[in-house]
């Protein structure tokens, strides 16, 4: 019988115990060193903006950048999957040239990106039964 009751006494202690130290760590201010910023007079502040080729009427502001970049993403996805640039299809797709190892434009007959690819594969690969 006292057993149990040390032993009841014990496990009260740690959980009051461990939740007064949660509650001091959790309320307490996290220790920081205080760095005060120096800015020097030489340092010039960038800023330049990204423009998007929108209309003039179209505002400029973060819903509309956000949709022109979205529309750039699908573009290129479509460039690279279909091989034809939806929003300039004069214009060929950007790719890795083998000679530079740079990326650049592709070579102007394109064949057909990654569609274009496998179909080439599959029929390069395809042996007819006899």
């Amino acid at each position: 019988m006292r057993q149990t009751k040390i032993m009841k006494f014990s496990a009260r202690f740690s959980i009051i115990l461990f939740l007064a130290s949660t509650f001091y760590f959790l309320f307490s201010p996290a220790p920081t060193q205080a760095i005060s910023p120096t800015i020097t007079p030489t340092q010039t502040k960038n800023t330049t903006t990204v423009t998007s080729s929108t209309n003039p009427d179209v505002p400029n502001n973060l819903h509309n950048w956000t949709q022109s970049v979205m529309i750039e993403v699908m573009s290129a996805l479509t460039c690279q999957i279909a091989g034809v640039d939806p929003i300039n299809p004069k214009q060929s797709c950007l790719g890795a040239d083998q000679k530079t190892g740079k990326i650049g434009f592709l070579p102007s007959p394109q064949s057909g990106g990654a569609i274009g690819f496998v179909g080439n594969m599959i029929s390069v690969l395809y042996t007819p039964p006899l």
